[in-house]
């Protein structure tokens, strides 16, 4: 009888998986996450997010006063948001980054899961926290990360519809929907 590495066949991760790749992305992407000052072009990031925050003028992003259109508003709305619970600080500048990193991790479980079977999940979760391309992306106030995360998440969706056959009429709306949300984020970002 030949061993067989998954017998539960394309599907959900399982719990310990999602925890596994979970302990794994804080081990890379949380220690020291708030430590140093804002470095290369982190504060054309995270200030307009702070003086939305200040100000509550979410509309127009601004930088030192000034309107600052040069990048899409996504990326300030996220450090805004995170500063809101966590002040101004490095770490409410990054956390956005290593969170949209998390987030591509477990799409790539999931999707793995779907199409590989668990250990294909598990194996797609953790090559992408392991990638060392990531890591200083997912460890700073820029855009990469969240724009990874969203094309990602679009790529994917797309060829699920694509591979996926006998999907219900609900599921349909659900990856259309999920796909919409993507699509947003990553012109956001």
């Amino acid at each position: 009888m030949k061993p067989q590495l998954d017998q539960a066949g394309p599907g959900w991760p399982t719990w310990r998986h999602t925890l596994l790749v979970v302990l794994v992305w804080a081990a890379v992407y949380l220690p020291r996450l708030g430590a140093g000052g804002l470095v290369s072009t982190e504060g054309h990031r995270a200030i307009p997010g702070w003086e939305m925050l200040r100000s509550g003028e979410w509309a127009l992003p601004r930088l030192f006063g000034q309107v600052y259109l040069r990048k899409p508003p996504g990326m300030p709305w996220a450090v805004a948001a995170s500063s809101a619970v966590f002040g101004e600080t490095e770490l409410a500048a990054r956390l956005p980054s290593a969170l949209a990193m998390l987030g591509m991790s477990l799409t790539g479980l999931v999707f793995g899961a779907r199409w590989f079977g668990r250990v294909g999940g598990l194996a797609a979760g953790l090559a992408t926290v392991l990638t060392p391309l990531f890591w200083s992306s997912g460890r700073s106030a820029e855009i990469e990360t969240l724009n990874n995360f969203a094309t990602c998440a679009s790529v994917l969706l797309v060829l699920d519809m694509l591979l996926i056959r006998g999907r219900s009429a609900a599921g349909t709306v659900i990856a259309a929907g999920l796909l919409a949300v993507s699509l947003v984020l990553a012109a956001l970002a």
